[in-house]
């Protein structure tokens, strides 16, 4: 009885030792270090000029990127162009994506990755697939999470494989569409703002004027007998209105503008004679700004006036790059009308109502000295 007592405990012991060996022996399989780096899409870096397509799927969303000759577009916003830089990184990413280490092959393990399938509810990767103008396959992968050391690593896999890889230098894959475009629509600095004109449908109007160009104050222009100025904030706060623009969406003019005029224009001057226009739609529900410019060069007043800045071309310089300014703020927006943030909205769409006000004179105190109760 005890000798089968002692073979039974020795079976125990083997057995125990069977399963560290084999669980040891699958841990390394899963941190299995690489003996060099080698890039998961081997030859993709020649051919990154041919990349075309790019196709994201995750996180809810589904949209590609598409190279139109030289200009990379956004199909899903009406084919508004996409900023290059990031196209660019996003190819440049996969292309020189290197496996580093293998980690689990087991697929119940791969959420905690962030590498199980785009459509799970949680851990879904990011998948992510580039294409030539033909439409042939140039590389696809599934980008899960950072690795939590803190350095340029991510995890990936292949879509069809379980085996899962922390790659060096991972691409950050943007799932909002709006961050593959330049929100960035225009910025004039306050100090430049010389005359705004507010135009409403309904004839309502008002125009304010800097007198001074060292002073940021500006005075209602034909102020209307009996009124005055409402508040001085709110008036000087609407030369900022076109400081670091940025849009929150976008849409092509013709399906805000067909047969309809703009509820308000607005118009900005500036000392060295760029006029933008604003036109302000109203397309369901919302306030869309469509945007143009010109340069009058009747209305350009130099910083300095010196002789020797007329003969050493700076004024010229200076018109020339006005002149451009325009030309490449009307050929940007031309076609195009744009969802801003509602602080925007307001300083663009001032009314006389809130920048003037009846100039009443304060009434003198009911109670006069006589009248007063003596200590």
């Amino acid at each position: 009885m005890r000798r089968n007592s002692l073979f039974g405990l020795g079976l125990a012991a083997v057995a125990a030792v069977v399963l560290a060996i084999v669980l040891v022996g699958r841990e390394a399989s899963e941190n299995q270090t690489l003996d060099g780096d080698e890039r998961m899409f081997a030859g993709l870096l020649g051919r990154a000029n041919d990349v075309s397509i790019i196709e994201v799927v995750g996180g809810g969303e589904k949209f590609s990127i598409e190279r139109v000759g030289e200009r990379w577009i956004v199909p899903e916003k009406s084919n508004y162009p996409a900023k290059f830089e990031v196209v660019k990184k996003i190819i440049m990413d996969v292309a020189e994506l290197e496996l580093t280490a293998k980690k689990t092959n087991d697929p119940e393990r791969h959420g905690v990755l962030g590498l199980a399938s785009p459509s799970a509810e949680m851990g879904g990767a990011l998948a992510l697939q580039l294409f030539d103008q033909e439409g042939a396959s140039l590389a696809s992968l599934l980008v899960g999470d950072k690795d939590r050391s803190g350095r340029d690593l991510r995890y990936v896999r292949y879509p069809n494989d379980n085996q899962a890889w922390l790659g060096s230098g991972g691409p950050e894959v943007a799932v909002d569409l709006l961050d593959w475009v330049d929100k960035n629509l225009i910025s004039i600095r306050h100090d430049r703002v010389r005359k705004i004109f507010f135009s409403h449908e309904d004839g309502d109007s008002a125009e304010l004027e800097r007198l001074d160009r060292a002073l940021f104050k500006y005075s209602i222009k034909n102020l209307p007998s009996g009124m005055k100025m409402a508040s001085p904030a709110i008036v000087n706060a609407s030369g900022g209105a076109l400081s670091f623009l940025q849009f929150l969406d976008v849409r092509p003019l013709v399906e805000v503008s067909a047969g309809v005029e703009p509820v308000t224009r607005t118009r900005l001057q500036t000392w060295d004679g760029l006029i933008v226009t604003i036109s302000l739609f109203e397309y369901d529900d919302l306030i869309w700004v469509h945007i143009s410019a010109v340069f009058d060069q009747q209305l350009f007043i130099p910083l300095e006036k010196s002789v020797e800045a007329e003969d050493s071309g700076v004024g010229l310089d200076k018109v020339q790059s006005i002149q451009r300014e325009a030309q490449e703020i009307e050929s940007r927006h031309n076609q195009w009308v744009y969802l801003i943030e509602d602080e925007k909205i307001e300083k663009l769409s001032r009314r006389s109502e809130d920048l003037m006000k009846a100039d009443i004179p304060e009434e003198d105190s009911d109670v006069s000295p006589a009248d007063e109760p003596s200590e």
